[in-house]
């Protein structure tokens, strides 16, 4: 079994992905998507977007989720081991994969069976210096083999959770918040920033206002979609 459908024992733990997690989030539009392990029969593939997790949201520190696909074409299994995420040289700290079909998140490194493709997956980073534009560049291994380098620009940043941000579907920027620990609890009399998410009565919302929260929180939870004011701050619900 993959571990994009397991968690493996190795590698960095999902401790250590989530433990500084508080991004603000940013999405990335990815110039030059590039290819890579052609060599072992397989191919990992930037698609060409990303989003910036924001500080509410969850509880990565300063990441990034990038979209990316997979694919082992070979009749064994292969192992791939990221071995630096960086954006214009500034390191992005521990990276993890989320299947978006499944909502696992796999630790790194990761193994594929064989002949098995992952056309919707997320590589999620931590650590980010900042959030400026840049040249992204993975570097990586397969089984132990040659160092493998994908390199993209990131021309513009925008939140994940927010309607700029089209790397993901609706359905999976929830699966990417939901990895990486849900959104942080609502928090009374709170600032809180455009693109900030929480959890409260059971749903998610996200903030299309900035502004202070106010002593409790409107009730009934309107349908998805809908807006609640809070205070001062205006919240969309999206799950």
């Amino acid at each position: 079994m993959s571990e994009l459908d397991q968690q493996p024992a190795g590698g960095i733990s999902r401790r250590t992905v989530t433990k500084a997690m508080a991004w603000s989030i940013p999405a990335i539009a990815i110039a030059v998507p590039a290819p890579a392990f052609a060599a072992s029969g397989g191919t990992l593939t930037l698609g060409g977007t990303g989003c910036k997790l924001p500080g509410n949201s969850n509880s990565v520190y300063k990441g990034y989720a990038f979209d990316l696909s997979a694919s082992n074409t070979t009749n064994s299994p292969v192992t791939i081991n990221i071995t630096s995420a960086t954006l214009d040289g500034a390191p992005l700290g521990g990276v993890a994969i989320i299947n978006l079909d499944t909502g696992v998140l796999a630790t790194n490194p990761f193994t594929m069976a064989p002949d098995t493709q992952y056309p919707n997956l997320a590589l999620v980073t931590s650590l980010a210096p900042n959030s400026q534009n840049g040249v992204l560049v993975i570097q990586y291994t397969v089984n132990g083999g040659t160092t493998q380098t994908l390199t993209a620009t990131v021309p513009s940043v925008a939140p994940l959770n927010g309607a700029s941000c089209s790397a993901f579907t609706p359905a999976q920027k929830v699966t990417i918040n939901q990895a990486l620990g849900g959104a942080a609890a609502w928090i009374p009399n709170h600032a809180y920033a455009v693109g900030d998410a929480v959890s409260v009565n059971g749903a998610t919302y996200v903030a299309t206002v900035a502004g202070t929260s106010g002593a409790t929180f409107p009730t009934p939870n309107p349908a998805i979609g809908g807006t609640v004011v809070d205070g001062t701050v205006t919240w969309q619900r999206v799950a």
